[in-house]
């Protein structure tokens, strides 16, 4: 049995207390052990803490707030949830360290207390996202949310350096938004959702349309999974012109979707979701192997013909690429450009330029995609496995309409042809862009209004058509 025990001090403490009893001279005696338990009563609270806690912020944990969650939907109390995503977290962490994001969590948890006195409970649920459980309807629940976010906006010191970060929220509440704890959770990561995708640092109360729109997105995604597997994709090709002379340079290879229901989709309408699968790597595998299979077979005609493919993030950082570009090339793939994302380039070429090097030693030239979008695309140039650069279309559209526009071009084809990069303009749609971009010394040029995409077949005519001088002609 179990007992509490008294010290001399006088402080209690927990005690087991066992019996047992024998014969000794004809008598019968018992005797009684008394072990003391206190190391075994506080390595149970322990357990019980770290079970109940987040042991960094010293919030709920996820378990016991899923715990409580549950007990109150089936004793039918309302109540609203609060979803909170941090916003720039990981750029603290990869900037200033793990001990720093640590740091960040436990003020982000300290700033959810004082910002939320009548909260039942709340909850880290894991990396940079938390949870509040608030009394009754989501009535009030919109002013809270931008009482925290404000909160976790507050620039917080770590060793001297002020830390900045954002929040997002979701917002459902119980029974207006579900009838149990986990379409309650559901919904209130649904609104979180939309709060980020609307631009970050808003709060989103969700909607009953949010779920039929995830829906049809899963749905998308599983058509998008089918058509990967079973190759319900296609290749145009967009002609490249050498912007002074007009001869055609070569194409740059297009994905589109033939989807069994819709028709033929275009990369907009799909790209953004399979960006984020493992199987944009079977894809973008499939789009290298295709286009230089083509691309080779034209060169029996055309020998100096170039391709360029676009690459996806994770089929950039993952082995396979070195390999699959010789084996399409067939030894040297220096007819390859390889199209890419200045966002994606500047993470990567950082952690891993021992991977980039073996790319470009296939013979393959990397291009930096869609130039001048982002101010970061400038420190890219002094890494020397960057071959040129295309310049964004967004520029090219408004050389008509803006004079600072049209200087910006010209210094950025400058600084590209002083660094001996090939510089190529895309967006090209009128007679007036083209003569621009040719005075602008780029060496390439492409859009809409010089040729469109092309399937295989039209793009091959196109070869026979202009066979002779391969020269693009005005009119």
């Amino acid at each position: 049995m179990q007992i509490w025990g008294l010290r001399r001090d006088g402080r209690e403490f927990p005690a087991v207390v066992s019996f047992s009893g024998w014969r000794e001279g004809g008598e019968r005696l018992v005797g009684m052990i008394i072990r003391d338990v206190t190391a075994r009563h506080e390595s149970e609270a322990r357990l019980c803490e770290l079970a109940s806690l987040d042991m960094l912020t010293r919030l709920a944990s996820r378990g016991a707030f899923m715990q409580q969650l549950g007990q109150l939907t089936e004793a039918g109390v309302p109540y609203t949830l609060l979803m909170i995503d941090l916003d720039g977290f990981k750029e603290v962490n990869d900037t200033l360290g793990h001990a720093a994001g640590d740091a960040l969590l436990c003020h982000v948890a300290e700033q959810i207390r004082q910002a939320c006195p009548g909260a039942v409970t709340a909850a880290r649920l894991g990396g940079d996202e938390f949870i509040i459980l608030l009394p009754g309807g989501s009535a009030g629940a919109g002013l809270t949310a931008e009482r925290l976010i404000a909160a976790v906006q507050t620039p917080f010191s770590y060793h001297g350096s002020p830390v900045v970060v954002g929040a997002s929220t979701g917002i459902a509440a119980y029974p207006e938004h579900g009838e149990d704890a986990s379409s309650v959770m559901s919904a209130a990561d649904l609104a979180l959702y939309r709060a980020k995708a609307s631009g970050k640092g808003c709060s989103v109360l969700f909607r009953p349309e949010f779920l039929a729109a995830e829906q049809r997105r899963r749905r998308f995604e599983r058509e998008l999974e089918t058509a990967v597997r079973q190759q319900q994709f296609i290749l145009h090709y967009q002609p490249r012109y050498d912007a002074g002379s007009g001869r055609l340079l070569g194409c740059e290879a297009l994905v589109r979707w033939q989807h069994p229901a819709r028709g033929l989709l275009l990369p907009a309408d799909f790209i953004e979701m399979l960006v984020k699968s493992p199987l944009s790597v079977t894809l973008g595998e499939w789009i290298i192997r295709t286009a230089l299979a083509q691309v080779r077979q034209w060169q029996v005609r055309c020998p100096e013909l170039r391709v360029s493919v676009n690459l996806f993030p994770r089929q950039l950082s993952g082995p396979g690429l070195e390999s699959v570009l010789r084996e399409s090339a067939g030894g040297d793939a220096a007819f390859v450009d390889l199209e890419v994302d200045e966002p994606l380039l500047t993470g990567l070429v950082q952690e891993a330029p021992a991977h980039f090097a073996a790319i470009r030693r296939t013979g393959a030239a990397f291009v930096i995609d869609h130039y001048g979008r982002t101010l970061g695309a400038i420190s890219l140039l002094r890494h020397g496995f960057v071959s040129g650069f295309k310049i964004d279309k967004s520029l090219t559209l408004e050389l008509g309409t803006s004079m600072r526009v049209r200087m910006m071009f010209r210094a950025i084809a400058a600084l590209g042809k002083s660094l001996g990069l090939s510089v190529a303009a895309e967006g090209v749609e009128d007679t007036a862009q083209r003569a621009f971009v040719t005075t602008a010394q780029c060496d390439i040029m492409q859009g809409n209004g010089l040729c469109r995409p092309l399937t295989a077949a039209a793009f091959e005519a196109l070869l026979h058509t202009e066979d002779d001088s391969m020269t693009l002609t005005d009119g």
